[in-house]
C-alpha cells in the first residue's frame, strides 16, 4: 500500500495548536469529562483554522457531538484513549468498522497506527542497544548482509548509523511515489530497500551527507528494520512480540499482513475522503515504518511505558537513560514550517522541561489515521485513531474540545 504523506497541512495545524497548549503548561480535562469532550466539538473556519481555539469564536458556535461530526467528515469509526497520571483514564469507541455495515467499533477493535509505528521500531532498537546487540553510532553496513547502504563520497566522512536513521538525518531518500506494491506479487523487505523487482519503488539511496540535515524518510526506517532482522536473525514481528507486546500485555497488536481472518474481523477498514471503504492490504514484509495494527489502549500502554522509563519508575522496556536518549532533541523537525518541533529518536518533541511531550501522527492511504501524544513528566496524554482520510480534521476538533474544557488560553493568538 502506498503510504500517505504523514505531515499534511491539517496535521501541521494540529501540531501548532497543541504546541501552544503545551507551552502554556495547562492540564487536560479530568478523566470523567469524556461525555463533555464528545459533545464539545465545533466546526472550524478552514480559512483560519486556529480560530477554533479562540474562546470568542468557540462561544459563537453551536457545539456538536462527535457522532454528528463523524457523519460530516465521512468518518465511520473512531477509537480513543485518555492517559492520566501514567494510566489509561478511559477509552471510548464510536461508529462502525466499515461503512454500510453494523459491525461496531468496540474495545477489541484494531486500527492502523501508520507512521506511529516508528515509536515501536525505536523502542526495539533501544532494547537491543541495551543488550549490546546494536550500537546507535556504528555504521549500519556492519550489520547488513543481504544488502548494503550504497557507499560513495557522501558517506566517506560520516556513515549511515541507527541514530541518524531514527532521527531522519541519515540523508536517505524519500521515494517520490511512496512505497506502492503489487499485492499479487508482494516484495520482500530486501526487495523494497534495494528497489528491485517485484518491488516497484525506488530503493534506498543516500541523497545528502549523513548528519547534514533533517529529511523525513519512511524507507529509512525500513533500513532500520533490515538491521534489526539481520543483526538478530529474527523477523521484526517476532522481535516486537517478544520485546514489547508480551511484556506490556499488548494483546490487540499485530504486524502480520495480510491480516488473518480473526484480525480482519476486528479491523477498522480504511475509507477515502468520500467515506468509501478501501480494504487494501498493507505490504506484508516491510512494516517498521507504518505496519502496526493496534488498539488505542495498546498504543497508550506503549506511550505510558516510555513515560515511566523517563521518570525512572519502570525498566520493563527501557532504562531511564534510554528513555532520555529517545526524548532528547537531536534536530529541528521541518524548521521551514516555523513550528517548535524537535526530532528525538523516532518521535517528535514539543516543549522542554516540565512542558516536554513526545508525539507521532500517522496516516496510511487511503484513509487511516493515528495520533499519540504523551507528557513523560506529568504522565498525561492521549491516543486517537480513525478509519477515514478526513479523520485528521476530526482530530483537530477533538483537540479543540479538550482545550476548551481545560480552560486553556486563546491559542489562536499565539
Amino acid at each position: 500500500m502506498k503510504k500517505r504523506a504523514t505531515h499534511t497541512a491539517i496535521t501541521f495545524l494540529i501540531l501548532v495548536a497543541v504546541s501552544a497548549w503545551l507551552t502554556a503548561g495547562q492540564q487536560q480535562p479530568a478523566a470523567g469529562d469524556a461525555r463533555a469532550i464528545e459533545c464539545g466539538l465545533v466546526a472550524p473556519d478552514f480559512k483560519a483554522p486556529l480560530r477554533l481555539f479562540s474562546p470568542d469564536y468557540y462561544a459563537s458556535m453551536k457545539p456538536a457531538c462527535l457522532q454528528e461530526r463523524m457523519t460530516f467528515y465521512n468518518v465511520p469509526g473512531v477509537t480513543m484513549a485518555l492517559i492520566d497520571v501514567n494510566a489509561i483514564a478511559w477509552s471510548k469507541t464510536y461508529g462502525v468498522l466499515e461503512a454500510g455495515t453494523t459491525r461496531a467499533v468496540t474495545a477489541d477493535s484494531v486500527f492502523e497506527a501508520a507512521s506511529a509505528t516508528k515509536v515501536l521500531t525505536t523502542v526495539l532498537v533501544l532494547r537491543l542497544v541495551e543488550r549490546g546487540v546494536l550500537d546507535l553510532d556504528r555504521d549500519v553496513n556492519t550489520y547488513l548482509k543481504s544488502w548494503q547502504v550504497p557507499a560513495g563520497p557522501l558517506t566517506a566522512a560520516q556513515p549511515v548509523t541507527l541514530r541518524l536513521l531514527l532521527t531522519h538525518r541519515a540523508g536517505i531518500n524519500r521515494p517520490d511515489k511512496g512505497l506502492p506494491f503489487d499485492a499479487a506479487h508482494p516484495p520482500t523487505l530486501g526487495d523494497v530497500v534495494a528497489g528491485r523487482a517485484p518491488a516497484t519503488n525506488q530503493g534506498a539511496v543516500v541523497e545528502r551527507a549523513p548528519g547534514s540535515g533533517h529529511s523525513y524518510s519512511n524507507i529509512g526506517f525500513l533500513v532500520v528494520q533490515l538491521v534489526l532482522e539481520e543483526a538478530t536473525g529474527k523477523k521484526y514481528e517476532q522481535l516486537a512480540s517478544e520485546l514489547v507486546f508480551k511484556p506490556l500485555g499488548m494483546t490487540s497488536s499485530t504486524l502480520g499482513h495480510p491480516l488473518a481472518a480473526d484480525w480482519r474481523a476486528r479491523w477498522g477498514v480504511p475509507h477515502d475522503e468520500k467515506g468509501v471503504a478501501r480494504a487494501r492490504n498493507q505490504m506484508p514484509d516491510a512494516v517498521a515504518h507504518g505496519g502496526l495494527v493496534t488498539s488505542a489502549s495498546d498504543m497508550a500502554r506503549l506511550a505510558i511505558e516510555i513515560g515511566l522509563a523517563y521518570q525512572g519508575r519502570s525498566t520493563r522496556l527501557l532504562s531511564k537513560r534510554s528513555a532520555e536518549l529517545m526524548l532528547t532533541r537531536e534536530a529541528e523537525f521541518n524548521a521551514g514550517f516555523g513550528l517548535p518541533l524537535g526530532q528525538g529518536l523516532g518521535v517528535m518533541l514539543l516543549g522542554e522541561g516540565r512542558t516536554l511531550h513526545f508525539l507521532h501522527p500517522g496516516g496510511n492511504d487511503p484513509g487511516a489515521n493515528c495520533w499519540v501524544i504523551m507528557s513523560p513528566v506529568t504522565g498525561k496524554g492521549a491516543v486517537i485513531m480513525t478509519n477515514a482520510a478526513a479523520g485528521e480534521a476530526l482530530m483537530l476538533e477533538v483537540l479543540a474540545s479538550i482545550a476548551h474544557l481545560g480552560a486553556w488560553p486563546d491559542l489562536s493568538r499565539r
